[in-house]
Formats: C-alpha cells, structure tokens, sequence
C-alpha cells in the first residue's frame, strides 16, 4: 500500500515537473516569436522608408539604379577582396554604360588551380545577371564564395546613391 502510494505521488511529481519545463519552454519560444514578430516590423518599416525615397527620386527626375535606362552602374574599373578557401580573392570590375562587362581575377594565390577552375563559372554568371547576387559553385562552394565578395566589394562603390 505504502509502495503504491508513493509511486502516485512519484509519478504526479514527474507530470508536474514536466509540465512545469513545457510551459517554461513554450514561455520561451513565444518571447523569441514576439522578438521575432517586431524584427519584422521594424523591417517593413524599413523598406517602406525605403521604397517611398526610391519613389521620391523617381519623381524627382533624378536618375538611380532602378530608373535609369542603363544597367544602374557609374563606369569605371573597380577592385574589391573577398575571402576564399585559400585566402584573399582580389578581382577587378570593369563596368561600362552602367553594365558589368569584365571581370578579372587579379589574384587567388592561395586556391588550388582545380578549385579556381571550377570557380570561374560564377564569373559567366555574374555578367549574365549583371549582379554578384548569384549562388557559389557546388563543386567549389568556398572559392566561388570568395570571388562573388570580391565582385560584391568592387560593386559597392559602383552603384549610385
């Protein structure tokens, strides 16, 4: 009888403590939801300032990336450095009539010449999209990373307020 009694009381304290950690649990998760929730709140207000200076230029007159009639880019040649899985990735950006038209890399030394090869695909892809917002190669996923925040830091520069 005593046996049976304390396993009741037992088996009530392992609920209770079980619920207790659930409802803890849920307690924290809907903190990080409403953290969360105003996160993205404060984005969309963000991109709402955004879009109605994007507009306000546009009414302006004054020509931007998004309303220009040429690829959005100032003309020029520019440099930028991203990190690959060797190190360093340094590659030049040759922008003319707004497009991206060129990209060399000037060095890559601590790649192997296998990973650099495979690489260069992003390359084509960049001037294809006029953008360094491309995915890195699967077959060389750190170096292809490497050349695409290089071409990224050259275009910073590159792109009008």
């Amino acid at each position: 009888m005593i046996k049976k009694y304390f396993v009741e009381k037992l088996i009530c304290c392992v609920v209770v403590v079980a619920a207790l950690f659930t409802y803890t649990h849920i307690m924290r998760l809907d903190k990080q939801l409403e953290a969360a929730a105003a996160d993205v709140e404060q984005l969309n207000a963000e991109l709402l300032a955004a879009n109605e200076q994007l507009e306000a230029l546009a009414r302006s007159g004054v020509p931007t990336a998004a309303t220009s009639t040429s690829g959005g880019y100032i003309d020029g040649v520019y440099t930028g450095t991203g990190q690959g899985a060797g190190g360093p990735v340094t590659s030049q950006v040759t922008i003319e009539n707004g497009y991206i038209v060129k990209i060399d890399i000037l060095s890559a030394d601590g790649e192997t010449e296998d990973q650099l090869t495979k690489s260069l695909a992003v390359v084509d892809e960049i001037l294809a999209q006029q953008s360094a917002a491309v995915s890195p190669v699967p077959e060389a996923v750190e170096t292809s990373a490497g050349i695409i925040d290089s071409v990224s830091y050259a275009l910073v520069t590159a792109v009008p307020l």
